[in-house]
């Protein structure tokens, strides 16, 4: 396949017949995600932050950490409860922790610390966003996770934290293939693969070249999506990721015969 024809394959919207298994499988993506950006990390920051470090809080930094932690907490237990009303009450609350992270006195006394919770908290928005967009398929709420993204992007890498800058990049594929924009995501894809070169690192780097081998399925590059599909595979072999195997041997058997991915995918997530 030429490089325009792919160029121009990866421009086209996804097709309507697409949307089923893509939106399944980037479901099980994110949910598979580390939890760095997207779960308790920012929170025990802000209680280690509250209990051990060594410098001299004022009472009024002091009282704002704890309250951070407890939106951010609350929040954490909105998010859980699965429904869009929920996850609209847990974007509150993160963005009221989101303001607690920015104010000057903390930022002051806690450089590094206050910008980690902050990012942290713009990736979980993100994340509530696009729950709701796949709840709802409301394109506005792809469109503000990828806002929210976007913003902790930079601040992942000015701090020098590299596994939560991949993971973003990640997030911020799946959201740009949900918009349609093809390149952009696959873009993302490759650079989130950059970061996670690690042995410890090996389950993240095979759900990212399951991704990127997903985008090349969609536009029948079937040569790419085949190759980044057993690349997959064979980290999971190595690791003994079973229900990610099956998932991928689900979408290499999808490309001959497409009847039926969506369930064998479907269960293939319920594997342990």
């Amino acid at each position: 396949m030429s490089q325009r024809i792919k160029h121009h394959l990866l421009q086209r919207p996804i097709p309507n017949f697409a949307y089923p298994t893509v939106t399944l499988f980037s479901i099980l993506l994110l949910s598979q995600v580390g939890n760095a950006t997207a779960g308790r990390y920012p929170v025990e920051i802000a209680q280690q932050v509250e209990t051990t470090s060594p410098k001299a809080n004022t009472p009024a930094v002091e009282q704002a950490i704890a309250q951070y932690r407890q939106l951010y907490t609350q929040a954490e237990q909105l998010k859980a409860q699965g429904t869009v009303e929920s996850w609209r009450q847990g974007i509150a609350r993160y963005e009221q922790a989101l303001s607690i992270s920015r104010r000057e006195d903390i930022r002051k006394s806690y450089p590094r610390e206050a910008r980690y919770l902050e990012a942290g908290t713009l990736v979980n928005i993100g994340t509530v966003y696009r729950n709701i967009y796949n709840s709802q398929k409301n394109l506005n709420d792809n469109q503000k996770a990828l806002e929210y993204y976007k913003q902790a992007l930079p601040i992942w890498r000015k701090f020098q934290y590299p596994s939560e800058e991949g993971q973003t990049h990640f997030h911020l594929a799946s959201t740009y293939l949900n918009l349609g924009n093809n390149l952009a995501s696959l873009n993302h894809y490759k650079r989130a693969l950059s970061f996670f070169t690690a042995e410890k690192d090996k389950k993240m780097r095979a759900l990212i070249l399951q991704s990127i081998g997903q985008v090349y399925h969609i536009y029948r590059d079937l040569k790419q999506a085949s190759n980044y599909y057993n690349q997959a595979l064979q980290i999971q072999q190595q690791i003994g990721d079973y229900s990610g195997q099956q998932v991928t041997n689900c979408l290499l058997r999808s490309m001959e015969q497409p009847k039926g991915a969506y369930e064998c995918v479907r269960q293939a997530l319920q594997v342990k």
